[in-house]
């Protein structure tokens, strides 16, 4: 009966050490998917369609929810710190929704899929071999998609009978339309300034093929950044303190007066665009001072606005800050911003031992920026590559520290 019952425990470990084995394998397997998602980043969404409305998942999330399921079946998924920042964040909207509105119940869930989505992301690809060069390449590759795609729809805008708006609305991928494309398109052109000019002038043509004044902006102040901060560019130094000068009088005259009078009641006619966002913002502070502690719960502000009926259609705020204080209350926007903070001490981590890290982290903060004026944080794709430049960084810094070995927990 003893010989029995070793031979039977033994038989068991047998079985659970071949499956081990076998999970193994495919995990091994699965670890080229990493640059695939960096890759597909860049190349767009999909949309699933639920009753009349919809939700955009990225291409990387059918490659991210494989590698979740084999890890799931390995046993070997751990809720990672961050991770539960954004369950948590996720969770606070879901709870202002049903306690102020539960019949927006369905469509603030599709509003925290970009949070469950990173989340997922940052349990499944931890700890994960990574091959910098590699994953170079793949965000190489899909940039160059992504400004293909942007040259193209630049030169079908010649072809269309309208104004600037008209011509502007035919530079679409599946990433999304001008200005969040301007977005990535500064990423790629920051992270590659040092590395390669001719792809640093490749994107910033994309930038301009865009035709979003959001990228252009962002770009010059990058530059100008650049010039006056490096010391190869010392010679010209103050030169960018000229030019600095009269964009920022451009600004002044061409924005600045334009609230002053705006304010003031008057008709003076200002840029469309930013009309738009200032009401947009003016309409977030009103909603936020209604309710400051829980906000309106995720996608409330769309509600507000269709309910409204004489504003833009828009999804956000235009204005990180302003969306998830609406969408989170304050607890959330707290939580978020603790996130971003670990995000950007990561980064600056492995810039110490990946001189690639050195340009991201300067990028990373000019997109912070960037997301003050254009609907950014809050999107999947966008909070997808926040993810992952914390899961590379992070991996870099661990794998320096503890050597290549496979998915240590």
């Amino acid at each position: 009966m003893n010989v029995y019952f070793l031979k039977e425990k033994s038989m068991q470990f047998s079985a659970n050490n071949n499956s081990r084995v076998w999970m193994d394998r495919v995990i091994r397997m699965l670890v080229p998917l990493y640059y695939g998602v960096l890759f597909f980043i860049f190349v767009g969404e999909f949309k699933i369609f639920i009753g009349t409305s919809s939700v955009s998942l990225p291409i990387s999330f059918a490659l991210i929810s494989l590698i979740f399921l084999v890890r799931l079946l390995r046993e070997d998924l751990i809720i990672t710190r961050n991770a539960l920042i954004l369950c948590a964040v996720a969770a606070l909207g879901i709870l202002t929704t049903l306690l102020r509105d539960p019949g927006q119940l369905q469509r603030a869930i599709a509003a925290v899929i970009p949070l469950v989505v990173s989340a997922m992301a940052l349990v499944s690809l931890r700890a994960w071999p990574v091959d910098m060069n590699k994953a170079r390449q793949a965000i190489i590759y899909g940039g160059v998609v992504l400004a293909l795609w942007t040259y193209l729809g630049f030169i079908q805008s010649f072809g269309v009978q309208g104004d600037y708006y008209d011509k502007k609305l035919m530079v679409e991928t599946l990433l999304g339309r001008s200005n969040y494309l301007a977005a990535y398109l500064f990423f790629l052109a920051a992270t590659f300034f040092y590395q390669n000019k001719y792809l640093f002038l490749f994107f910033v043509g994309a930038i301009l093929a865009t035709m979003s004044r959001g990228g252009i902006l962002i770009i010059s102040l990058f530059i100008l950044y650049i010039f006056w901060t490096d010391k190869k560019y010392s010679h010209i130094k103050y030169f960018t303190v000229f030019l600095s000068i009269l964009f920022a009088a451009y600004l002044f005259f061409e924005y600045g007066y334009s609230i002053f009078m705006m304010l003031n009641d008057s008709e003076f006619k200002i840029p469309d665009s930013f009309n738009n966002r200032i009401i947009l913002w003016g309409f977030s502070v009103d909603l936020i001072a209604n309710s400051p502690l829980l906000g309106v719960g995720p996608n409330g502000f769309r509600s507000a606005i269709e309910a409204a009926g004489n504003m833009e259609d828009v999804w956000g705020a235009h204005n990180s800050i302003l969306l998830l204080w609406l969408n989170y209350g304050i607890v959330g926007l707290l939580l978020y911003l603790k996130y971003l903070h670990n995000v950007y001490r990561e980064i600056a981590k492995a810039a110490h031992s990946e001189p690639i890290f050195q340009s991201i982290k300067i990028a990373f903060l000019f997109l912070l920026l960037f997301s003050l004026f254009e609907p950014l944080i809050g999107s999947v794709s966008f909070e997808l590559l926040l993810a992952m430049l914390y899961i590379t960084a992070k991996n870099i810094s661990r794998k320096d520290k503890t050597g290549p070995s496979l998915l240590a927990a």
